[in-house]
């Protein structure tokens, strides 16, 4: 399983597999700043979701972390 932040817009910018998105403290912290913003968070399997650059006016734009698209392409 995921955890997955999207935009108000509904693009899925960032994502953290479990159980690491419970110990990672930074983690935690962005994703309580995103949802100030608006934003949401929600649980999926692996394979179910697409990181999108988020184009919300509402939103200062993500640059994607290709480390973590690395990761997730190699599972």
């Amino acid at each position: 399983m995921v955890q997955c932040i999207n935009c108000p817009c509904g693009k899925t910018f960032a994502v953290c597999s479990e159980p690491h998105c419970y110990e990672d403290a930074d983690w935690q912290k962005d994703m309580r700043n995103y949802i100030k913003k608006g934003c949401f968070v929600k649980t999926t399997e692996r394979q179910n979701y697409l990181l999108e650059t988020c184009t919300c006016p509402k939103m200062k734009p993500v640059q994607e972390d290709k480390s973590q698209l690395e990761i997730f392409a190699s599972q």
